[in-house]
Formats: C-alpha cells, sequence, structure tokens
C-alpha cells in the first residue's frame, strides 16, 4: 500500500522535507480523519482538493486538485449506504450530542487565503451557518466533553522571550460556541502543536515549541487550566547538537490517567543526493504520560529511514481509554495501555496487509464508540473511501466511497 499520511507541521524544514511539510496537515487535528456520530449509526469525512501529490523521481512535487473540498456523511448498516454531501468545506468534528458537525470552509479576505469555522446540522438538511470571529482557523482539534467548546490552532506570528523577530506558528484557542468567543490559552510563547481536553473538561494538554535565547528550539508538553491557573510542563526537550524531540498531537484517556503523546526525534543530518544537511526525522516514540508528569512510558519506539519519515499517525485511545491505535512505518499497532505500563511488553500489529485497497490512508484512526472497529479514509486511484476495520483480527468492510471525478 502507498501511503500519504497527513502529519505534524514541522517548524523549520529543509530542501525536499519543505515539500514534505506543504503538503502534510497537523496529526492533532480532524482535517480528513472519520469522525463517527456518538451513537455510532453514521460517520463523517471529508474529500480535500490537496488529495494527491505527484511524486518526482522520489520526492514529493505539485499538488494536484481532485476533489472539491467537502464534508459527506454515510449512515452505517448491512450494506454500503451512499454517502451524502453535507457541506463544503473539510475537517469535520461531530459534536458530542450528535446534533451538529463542525467543519472548515476556505475563505479569502484582501487576497489572503484562510480556514473559517462552520456549522452543519448534522441530519444533513442543508442548514449550515459561520460561527463569527476574526481568527484565521488553522486547525480544529477537538469539542470539549460538554459540547460548548471546540479547541483549535489560529493562524498567527508568535514571539518568543528574548529572541529577536517573529516566527509563524499557532495559538492554542478555546471557541466559545454559543457566543463565538475566541481565548488563546496556555503559555503564550509555545507554538501549538496538537492538544486534549481532560475527560471532566477542566485542562487541556497542550504540545507546542519554542526558541530560546541561544537560537535551540524548546518542545514541551504543558497541561493548562482551561479556566485560568498555572501550567504544569510534563515533558520537555531541548536542542542538543542539532537534534530535538518534536512532541505533537497528545491524547488524553477517557479515565483521566493517562496523557498519550507522539514523540518524533529529528536531527540535522547529510542525505545522500542533497546538496545540504536536512532536518530529518530520525525516530519515532509513542509515549503514555501522566498529567502530573510523575510517570513515563514508552509503548513503542521505531527508528526511521528518510524516506519513512512520514508514514505514521499519532495515537489515539479507544472510548473506554484501555487501548491505543496508530500507525508507525506504514503499519497499524493496537497498543494494551495496562500492557505497556507493565515493562517487555510490545504492541500488536494489526493485521491489515491484503484486506484495504492500495491507495494512501489519510488523517489518524477513528474508534468506533463502543471500540470494536477503527475507521480510517483510503485515497485509491478510482475514489475516496472509508474503511472500518477490527483491531484485533484486521477484518475491514468498505462503509462509504466517494468517486473520483472524471
Amino acid at each position: 500500500m502507498r501511503l500519504m499520511i497527513r502529519c505534524c507541521r514541522m517548524p523549520y524544514v529543509f530542501g525536499t522535507m519543505l515539500l514534505l511539510a506543504a503538503a502534510a496537515h497537523h496529526a492533532g487535528c480532524a482535517w480528513d480523519t472519520p469522525s463517527w456520530s456518538p451513537d455510532g449509526s453514521r460517520i463523517a469525512f471529508a474529500t480535500s482538493r490537496s488529495a494527491e501529490v505527484e511524486e518526482l523521481d522520489g520526492t514529493l512535487g505539485q499538488l494536484r486538485y481532485i476533489y472539491d473540498d467537502a464534508v459527506y456523511v454515510a449512515r452505517l448498516g448491512e450494506e454500503e449506504s451512499e454517502p451524502v454531501r453535507v457541506a463544503d468545506g473539510r475537517a469535520p468534528l461531530w459534536s458530542p450530542n450528535g446534533e451538529v458537525i463542525a467543519f472548515l470552509r476556505s475563505s479569502e479576505q484582501d487576497g489572503q487565503q484562510g480556514k473559517e469555522l462552520w456549522l452543519a446540522d448534522a441530519r444533513g438538511n442543508g442548514d449550515v451557518r459561520r460561527v463569527e470571529f476574526e481568527s484565521d482557523v488553522a486547525w480544529l482539534s477537538s469539542w470539549s466533553p460538554d459540547g460548548s467548546r471546540i479547541l483549535a490552532a489560529m493562524s498567527g506570528d508568535v514571539t518568543f522571550p528574548g529572541v529577536a523577530g517573529t516566527y509563524q506558528g499557532y495559538r492554542a484557542s478555546v471557541v466559545a460556541v454559543g457566543n463565538a468567543s475566541v481565548s488563546p490559552i496556555g503559555l503564550g510563547v509555545l507554538s501549538f502543536q496538537g492538544g486534549a481536553w481532560s475527560p471532566d473538561g477542566k485542562q487541556l494538554a497542550l504540545a507546542g515549541w519554542q526558541k530560546d535565547e541561544q537560537s535551540r528550539e524548546v518542545h514541551a508538553l504543558v497541561v493548562v487550566p482551561v479556566a485560568g491557573g498555572e501550567a504544569k510542563t510534563i515533558m520537555r526537550d531541548v536542542e542538543d547538537d542539532a537534534k530535538y524531540s518534536l512532541l505533537m498531537a497528545p491524547a488524553w484517556d477517557s479515565t483521566g490517567r493517562w496523557i498519550a503523546v507522539l514523540e518524533m526525534q529529528r536531527a540535522v543530518r547529510e542525505v545522500p543526493g542533497h546538496s545540504r544537511p536536512v532536518d530529518a526525522a530520525v525516530g519515532l516514540n509513542v509515549i503514555l504520560v501522566s498529567p502530573d508528569g510523575a510517570v513515563r512510558k514508552t509503548v513503542h519506539h521505531m527508528p526511521l529511514e528518510f524516506a519513512k519519515a512520514f508514514e505514521y499517525t499519532a495515537p489515539a485511545f479507544s472510548p473506554d481509554g484501555k487501548r491505543l491505535a496508530y500507525m508507525m512505518n506504514g503499519h497499524f499497532y493496537a497498543a494494551d495501555v495496562e500492557a505497556a505500563i507493565a515493562e517487555g511488553t510490545a504492541p500488536q500489529e494489526v493485521p491489515l496487509y491484503g484486506k484495504l485497497p492500495e491507495g494512501r490512508i489519510l488523517g489518524m484512526p477513528a474508534w468506533y464508540p463502543t471500540g470494536s472497529a477503527i475507521a480510517i479514509t483510503v485515497l485509491t486511484p478510482r475514489a475516496w473511501e472509508t474503511w472500518a476495520f477490527q483491531p484485533d483480527s484486521g477484518d475491514a468492510r468498505r462503509v462509504a466511497r466517494v468517486p473520483r471525478p472524471e
């Protein structure tokens, strides 16, 4: 299977890695990840104009615009149903009460491209409305447990204490859907790399990066009270000898005991065929850390080849918090959380070989509300498809399909 994983934006990239980052989106966002209705009867997904990237001499080249940005909903049943197009846009997120789907829609003001937050009636009756505020939304992270707010990333310049100039980055913000108020949250000096709500909705786990006075990259995972108060740093890495660990896309389990985070180990190194050193991924870790930072366990470590650096997804907890699903080097894994905390255990690979169509897997895995299946989207040469597979057996079936336009 040929894969393209939508992954985290790298803060500093060189050479062809710049093309990789331009073609990718954040792993902690919805983008084109399927989103289940709370009762599991329907699934939302999106097609994207930037659906394909031509490969030129082994590197990524020009984006090929094939599909429209569109949000679809398919009803689950014994037979595959025809998906219904509910809105122009992308990155659907189903609200906890099942009544609304939040999504992003591209816009243009004064010649500048941006994205706006919109809401669609989940019944697919065509009722959509824009959430009116001025900030440009880079991506959506998740709804709050009570369905009143959305954690989102807002595009903008960020400044770091003691460091001259500004850097292009993202601000973690909470959008109150009812009154369209936007509240930046967390450490203002961190450029946002993904976040997650605690189960009680009172705290946020935020991943981000900054520069220090020695121009070194500093990456951190912090826990922030939503109502205000001191943030607690529970993981931190400082660049050393052109090596650093990028922390991104945290997920909080339903019991409140664990935060999972993806750690990408990066280093500037010489790569054959490149005229100058490349900032390249050299390893991936899936890490479990307690909210107070006292306990930390590495669930999975995998060294990476340069060519395989972006065939991964961020970890996603099952609804009961007992399992983690993620992809590394193009292979899906399901890890038992309690077993991962014990020493000497290894995650089990989901046996998917030959059960999915040839194509590019897009976005993160989405657990069915009961935890019995996982959904993903696959861009095949002929269609945009949504598939559901069982995490133990790998048995898979297609649940929705949007044909490729002629």
